[in-house]
């Protein structure tokens, strides 16, 4: 029996990482025998992309009749730091399937701690009758779990279950860095600032830094750009203050696991970056910004170092990345990489729920 379900998450933003969990959770999907309809806010780009069918991202309403079910997620949907209205705006996607007496799971979702008793409110709304609820980390459960949903599982993200990328090591290093916006006002669709403007002084630091790396490895640097508005600013003012080779040439999403994964090491602030880092299994130097990236550093200690994201943390990057990057090609540990491929396999449960719900 087929099925049409929508996909709500984060979707036609311009941000690779999303379009990645797309992707795999239309692979998931596909697997099941389910079709999708996937809520976007660029309909007509989506459909380019990922040869869906999308809508627009407000749209869920008029298209409820056409529908069997709701997936929820992935991606760090959970949160108020770029909006107020955020967890409001994400909420009423599963509220509006639930009220059309849909079921609804969540998958690879990711939370963090909310400010406002109204964000919670509308949080422990949202999900509390999810037939399933999974998210990426324990730091994301912490959060569900403090708001009454016992019912959480912890898998990883979504992104483990793409293939891994089997792609020759190359003698560059692949620099994937946060660009700012402007942000973190009342408009929930306008992604708001995960990183401050950096200071030059944080660009030079930015610059030397990469500078030793590439020195020390041999390697070219290859900037890239997760969010293509926003990052790649900031990677043209640090490449344009460095002495090694460089590249900051567009990536698109169906080459961005193998210009990853063939990397000689990965260096990033962008979690998704340091996903596909680990799942090609290549030597990570991450940069947290948020609970996220410090999630899967201690996933996988023998493949990601981590550092703080700021001027300090450049600097203290830079003084041992020779020995860092040779201790971590070492110290790489496949049983880590598998781990988290099987933990975010758990999740796979609720795309079978839903066929089984549907054909029920």
């Amino acid at each position: 029996m087929s099925g049409t379900v929508g996909v709500a998450a984060w979707v036609g933003a311009g941000n690779l990482g999303d379009e990645l969990l797309l992707r795999s959770t239309l692979r998931e999907l596909d697997a099941v025998g389910l079709e999708a309809l996937v809520l976007s806010l660029d309909a007509a780009a989506t459909e380019r992309l990922h040869g869906v069918q999308a809508v627009h991202h407000l749209a869920l309403a008029r298209h409820l009749p056409a529908l069997d079910g709701l997936v929820f997620g992935g991606g760090g949907l959970i949160q108020d730091r770029s909006s107020v209205w955020s967890p409001l705006y994400q909420g009423h996607r599963p509220l509006l399937a639930r009220a059309a007496r849909l079921p609804v799971v969540g998958v690879g979702l990711g939370a963090e701690h909310l400010r406002y008793r109204s964000s919670r409110s509308a949080a422990r709304l949202a999900l509390g009758g999810s037939k399933e609820l999974w998210v990426r980390d324990e730091p994301s459960a912490r959060v569900l779990k403090q708001l009454g949903l016992g019912e959480v599982g912890v898998a990883a993200d979504l992104a483990f279950l793409l293939p891994t990328p089997r792609t020759p090591r190359r003698d560059d290093l692949v620099v994937s860095l946060v660009g700012s916006s402007g942000g973190g006002g009342l408009r929930p669709t306008r992604r708001g600032r995960v990183a401050t403007e950096p200071p030059p002084r944080a660009i030079t630091q930015w610059a030397a830094f990469l500078d030793e790396a590439a020195r020390r490895t041999s390697c070219a640097v290859r900037f890239v750009a997760m969010d293509l508005v926003r990052d790649t600013e900031l990677h043209e003012r640090v490449a344009a203050r460095m002495q090694a080779p460089t590249s900051t040439a567009p990536v698109g999403l169906s080459e961005l696991p193998e210009v990853v994964g063939g990397a000689r090491a990965v260096i990033a602030a962008r979690y998704h970056a340091c996903v596909l880092a680990v799942l090609a299994g290549r030597p990570t130097l991450a940069f947290g910004y948020a609970p996220k990236i410090d999630a899967l550093a201690r996933a996988a200690p023998g493949s990601v170092a981590r550092f703080d994201h700021d001027v300090a943390g450049v600097d203290a990057a830079r003084a041992q990345v020779g020995a860092l990057l040779a201790s971590l090609d070492t110290s790489l540990d496949p049983e880590q990489r598998e781990r988290l491929q099987r933990d975010a396999a758990r999740q796979r449960s609720a795309f079978r729920l839903l066929r089984t719900l549907i054909d029920a």
